[in-house]
C-alpha cells in the first residue's frame, strides 16, 4: 500500500490531489502573475470538472494555461484556458501532471496511472494507484513545462507552443 508522504515512487489518488491542490494553489500565490505558465494533465474532462473554478482563476492570472484530457470534441473550457485534445492510446492519455512555473517558482506533480488498484481503499476511484513524483522546485517545474509543451500534439497553439 502507498505511502500519502511520499514524494516519489507509488502514490495513492489521494496523494496526487493533495500535491496538485498545492501547485495549483501555488500559481493563485501572491507574487505569481503575468509570467507565470500552467500546463495540467487531467486524463479526461470529469476530473477537469472537479477543478474549473481553480483553473479559470489560474487562467485569469497566468500568461498561459494550458489542459491536456482525452476528449472527442473541443470541451467548454473557462476563458483562457487551451485545451490539448488528446487520444485514448496516446501515452500521455495515462498522465496525471500539473506544472506551475514562473519567473521565480516552480512546482510540478508528474504520474502515470498504473492501472492497478490498492485493494484496501474504500472505492474504485480512491483506490487508484499511479508512479510518480511531486516537488517544489523550479528547475524540476521548467524541466516539466518544457517536456509538456514539446510532448504535447501539434494542435497547440503557438503563444502556449512559444511559453518555457
Amino acid at each position: 500500500m502507498p505511502d500519502a508522504d511520499q514524494r516519489a515512487g507509488v502514490l495513492s489518488k489521494r496523494a496526487l490531489v493533495t500535491a496538485s491542490h498545492a501547485v495549483e494553489r501555488a500559481a493563485l500565490a501572491d507574487g505569481t502573475g503575468a509570467d507565470t505558465v500552467v500546463f495540467a494533465l487531467f486524463q479526461r474532462l470529469p476530473y477537469f470538472e472537479r477543478e474549473r473554478d481553480v483553473y479559470a482563476r489560474i487562467a485569469r492570472k497566468a500568461a498561459v494555461t494550458v489542459v491536456g484530457m482525452v476528449d472527442s470534441g473541443r470541451p467548454d473550457l473557462p476563458h483562457g484556458v487551451t485545451p490539448v485534445l488528446l487520444r485514448p492510446d496516446e501515452p500521455m492519455a495515462r498522465e496525471w501532471s500539473v506544472a506551475v512555473l514562473s519567473p521565480t517558482f516552480g512546482a510540478s506533480v508528474v504520474a502515470q496511472d498504473l492501472d492497478e488498484i490498492d485493494p484496501q481503499a474504500s472505492s474504485v476511484e480512491r483506490a487508484r494507484l499511479f508512479r510518480g513524483r511531486w516537488g517544489l522546485r523550479r528547475d524540476e517545474a521548467y524541466a516539466e513545462v518544457v517536456r509538456l509543451r514539446d510532448a504535447m500534439p501539434l494542435t497547440l497553439s503557438s503563444t502556449a507552443r512559444s511559453s518555457g
